[in-house]
């Protein structure tokens, strides 16, 4: 064995197998196992992956091989498309060809076992014929196992695991469960890969099944009992193959030369080091597959200290910054090249590693800085600006017909009835539209909307417009309305726009510019105000969502400090929502003056007043699949909902010990009621103090709107730093510790912070 230094107690050891040991065979041919999900949430790639199956398989495959296609979905919904296939032959690729299209359709959930066991049979079927087949196997999904049980999936990956002489676990998209799909490429010894969609997934079966399969046989190796983690990896033709450590022990490859591991002594050999050059180049393939799969188990930390025997400046920045999916598959992907490809190893030359400053410029500054910049206007019309929906698909409740509509029309008699009955429900159903006056119109990025438990960040817009109506006995053809947009800018985590197109000014280019933020200047200058229609089309993956002191700056009693700070707000914004619908009930008073009462009646009923402007009923599409993610709830005792104001205002008067619930809410209903006792309200008449009381109301839930909204976003920001860093509170020691005991303004309050995962319907 030898050993490279990498800090104290920290060493990467490499295990050189003895060649006796090895069962050294020729290259040979293969069949190859390709699994796919085909749940719902692929609905959009499987089309291209279709094609590309049909268009490539002839070429990705070896006369002298096999393949077998097995497609999943949720639990017990999978089936092989086509077994053991030599693609050399015309009637079989057709054949293949044909089941593709007709098997390879979204459908269900998402259950991870049922494929694999039918990856076991086919391997047992062939095996039959031929004892000394070689098999490989390549599984994909863009999930989570959501509808088995996760010990159905290990049980079968410890069946098949033997059998395989090599095996891909492809991480699809950045929704996929990439601990769990890390464990099974671990249990199999195989290879874990991320891919961000279809251009990498293509890349990486092409490599599967193209790749020279040697050997066959798997051996067990037993390692140093001084080792750290559960897991070693090796090298092998430039893929990195992970294998799980258990009770010491691992199954690997008859091919595999060397494995390695960390461990907390220096086992054998020490590779020498000198100043200018940390290791020798024949052992940083090691070092930088070591980073690929410290990475990948979101142990970044560690691969920080390879990078301090490494020397590659570059990348150990890049890692600095890697917060969330999309900057960590980046940062994968250009590690794994580093394995592969000597020439794209220290791009900045090979130094002794210097920090990176932990506030590094993140989409966070950014965001607030293009708030905060005059004039800054971004365009959701504007063709760069290409935005994902992020939950299911609302359609107008007038399209849709209910259980008891469908079943008039099932019982129906006879045409006449149907017609009557189509008619009538034609009448009732107003399906009306919007169209905005101005599309192409820019809007500022100031009305944030942070969500309290998840990682995301929306900007809500304001459109004004037109409802457009069908013929109705009001022989009103449309009128003037508003109504507003959300855009989610990070969803998840995970940046949801890339592109994000803006107004051009100076002072903007020159920000972007000095805080290395990648954007393209697009339009042309037009005097005499020399701007134009110029727009910076700023890409917004290029950053980092949050950096390294926000997240080192977590802090559970600054979180606890804001969460109590909102329920305060909220706490008013009810009281003062629940005057101003006693005192200034909504009503269409523009609609009722310009059409009469009947007709403003009518436009309420399909959905168009003047005060919540065009928002007709809408029905959610039914879901196709879920994903889950990651939430962070903070619970405080006795705060979980708010009273009635009516009851609270009882508990007041009579003087009674309030809950904390109750507290909450006490201080707006005594300054709203000192209002009314107050000198000068008193000598106001009728009139007079209900437009003090207007305007009273009205400024008080203008303010609390600003506070609100920036105690939102302090929380966002702490929240989104422990989401993104899979890190914990500073003043707790691991994730069992989650509960905190304070005192705020003279009360006695109980925190709890529940990290945990939430289903996502699609």
């Amino acid at each position: 064995m030898k050993n490279v230094k990498l800090t104290e107690n920290y060493y990467l050891i490499t295990h050189e197998l003895k060649t006796d040991a090895q069962i050294i065979e020729a290259p040979k041919s293969v069949n190859h196992l390709v699994i796919i999900d085909v749940s719902g949430s692929m609905y959009n790639d499987l089309p291209e992956i279709r094609r590309n199956l049909k268009n490539k398989i002839s070429n990705m495959v070896k006369p002298e091989d096999t393949i077998s296609i097995i497609w999943f979905s949720g639990n017990n919904q999978a089936g092989v498309l086509k077994e053991a296939v030599k693609v050399s032959s015309l009637t079989q690729l057709n054949d293949l060809n044909e089941a593709i299209d007709r098997w390879l359709k979204p459908i269900g959930l998402t259950a991870f076992a049922k494929p694999l066991e039918l990856a076991s049979e086919i391997i047992e079927r062939i095996r039959l014929k031929d004892s000394e087949s070689t098999f490989s196997l390549v599984f994909m999904s863009d999930g989570w196992n959501n509808s088995c049980s996760w010990d159905s999936v290990i049980n079968t990956l410890n069946k098949i695991a033997p059998n395989l002489a090599f095996s891909t676990i492809v991480e699809y998209g950045f929704y996929a469960d990439s601990s769990k799909l890390t464990e099974m490429s671990g249990i199999l010894g195989g290879e874990k890969i991320s891919c961000d969609g279809f251009e990498d997934y293509d890349v990486v079966l092409n490599q599967s099944l193209s790749k020279n399969i040697k050997g066959g046989k798997k051996i067990v190796v037993e390692i140093s009992e001084n080792y750290l983690h559960d897991f070693a990896f090796s090298v092998t033709d430039g893929s990195v193959l992970l294998y799980n450590v258990v009770d010491g022990k691992i199954l690997v490859g008859s091919d595999v030369k060397e494995i390695h591991f960390f461990s907390p002594k220096a086992i054998g050999i020490e590779i020498p080091r000198d100043l200018k050059i940390n290791v020798p180049s024949t052992s940083n393939t090691a070092l930088y597959a070591a980073i690929y799969v410290l990475s990948d188990k979101l142990l970044n930390d560690d691969a920080e200290k390879v990078f301090y025997a490494l020397g590659d400046q570059y990348y150990y920045a890049m890692l600095a910054n890697a917060f969330g999916k999309q900057k960590l598959n980046a940062f994968k992907t250009a590690i794994k090249d580093c394995v592969t490809d000597t020439s794209k190893r220290f791009p900045d030359g090979q130094s002794t590693i210097q920090k990176v400053p932990d506030d590094a410029y993140c989409l966070m500054n950014l965001i607030e800085d293009l708030g905060s910049t005059e004039g800054c206007l971004f365009y959701p019309n504007h063709s760069d600006f290409v935005y994902n929906r992020i939950g299911r698909k609302k359609i107008s409740a007038a399209t849709v017909l209910t259980e008891t509509e469908k079943k008039r029309i099932s019982e129906a008699k006879n045409l006449d009835e149907i017609n009557d009955i189509t008619k009538e429900l034609a009448k009732n159903k107003v399906d009306i539209k919007f169209v905005n006056s101005n599309p192409n119109r820019g809007y500022f990025l100031t009305d944030l909307v942070w969500n309290e438990s998840r990682a995301n960040l929306s900007v809500r817009i304001y459109i004004e417009g037109e409802a457009v109506l069908p013929e109705n006995k009001f022989k009103i053809d449309k009128v003037a309305s508003f109504k507003y947009n959300t855009f989610t800018l990070v969803k998840d985590g995970i940046v949801n726009v890339q592109k994000l197109p803006v107004s051009y000014s100076d002072e903007l280019r020159n920000l972007l510019s000095q805080n290395g933020v990648e954007f393209e200047l697009q339009g042309s200058v037009i005097p005499p105000n020399g701007l134009g229609d110029m727009r910076l089309v700023i890409d917004l993956t290029s950053l980092p969502i949050v950096n390294k002191k926000m997240v080192k700056a977590v802090s559970a009693m600054e979180l606890a400090k804001q969460q109590w700070e909102l329920k305060k707000l909220q706490g008013d914004k009810k009281v003062y929502d629940y005057y101003k619908k006693q005192l200034f009930p909504k009503t269409s008073k523009s609609f009722v003056e310009l059409l009469g009462q009947e007709a403003s009646d009518w436009l309420k009923e399909v959905g168009v007043t003047d005060y919540n402007g065009f928002a007709p009923k809408v029905m959610s599409v039914e879901a196709i699949d879920f994903y889950m993610s990651v939430v962070l709830n903070t619970k405080i005792k006795g705060l979980s909902s708010l009273p009635k104001v009516e009851d609270v205002m009882k508990k007041i008067e009579s003087g009674a010990v309030l809950k904390l619930n109750e507290y909450v809410m006490a201080d707006a209903i005594k300054k709203y009621q000192a209002q009314l006792v107050s000198d000068i309200y008193l000598s106001l008449g009728v009139e007079q103090q209900k437009g003090v009381l207007k305007t009273y109301l009205e400024t008080k839930s203008g303010i609390l709107n600003k506070q609100r909204r920036k105690v939102l976003q302090e929380i966002a920001q702490i929240k989104f730093s422990l989401i993104l860093s899979k890190k914990w509170f500073t003043e707790f020691k691991s994730f069992d510790e989650n509960q905190l005991a304070v005192n705020f303004d003279g009360q006695d309050l109980n925190f709890t912070f529940a990290l945990g995962e939430k289903e996502e319907k699609i």
